[in-house]
């Protein structure tokens, strides 16, 4: 494989791209470019189109790099040209983590140091790694329980210091059902991945 220097000016992205990078996934591009540099190139037709790696190049997009590492695919149909961007997304995505493996693979690198610097990890996340059974149990049980301290203006069974009751309004069984759902909508909830069983658990 014959890998060449390209300006980053002239690399194109395709008119259709299969697959979506949201910021979340451009940022920590970003910090591994920065931490690692380049570490596989992205790969281009003879119009320097991208067939794979659209997030890389807007990771150096982003970061202003002004060459790239690229491997320029030549002789394809552009039928070729699209069945490579599909199967360079397809078959990437039907990889899966080993939870145990990367859990000790996480903790080799952390270390004594606390070292949480892992471009694609959230710090948070790494912490988890780490805990014990019982800290991962409290943390996942105890998240979005409101611990805070009660309101001033009122007093420990909710009614006012002048003594006058707040009347909750009465609501039939459908009504507070639709309350309930809307207090907690489906696509609010989170999953976090125990680090010890490697189950997913909705918090």
């Amino acid at each position: 494989m014959k890998v060449e220097q390209v300006e980053v000016s002239k690399l194109k992205h395709p008119e259709i791209n299969t697959r979506k990078h949201p910021e979340p996934q451009i940022k920590e591009m970003v910090r591994s470019v920065e931490m690692f540099g380049q570490t596989r190139p992205i790969v281009i037709d003879e119009s320097n189109v991208v067939l794979a790696g659209n997030g890389l190049l807007m990771a150096l997009q982003r970061i202003g790099t002004k060459k790239a590492s690229v491997f320029r695919k030549t002789g394809l149909s552009d039928s070729q040209k699209k069945k490579l961007m599909l199967a360079d997304n397809k078959i990437y995505s039907l990889g899966v983590d080993d939870p145990e493996q990367q859990f000790a693979l996480i903790e080799q690198i952390i270390g004594p140091d606390m070292d949480l610097e892992i471009p694609g990890f959230d710090e948070d996340v790494l912490k988890a790694f780490m805990s014990t059974p019982e800290e991962t149990d409290t943390m996942v049980t105890s998240y979005g329980n409101d611990i805070s301290k009660p309101d001033e203006n009122s007093n420990a069974s909710g009614s006012f210091l002048d003594g006058q009751k707040q009347e909750a309004p009465q609501e039939d069984e459908q009504n507070q059902t639709e309350a309930a759902q809307e207090k907690t909508p489906v696509d609010t909830q989170k999953q976090l991945r125990c680090p010890h069983c490697g189950e997913m658990i909705w918090v």
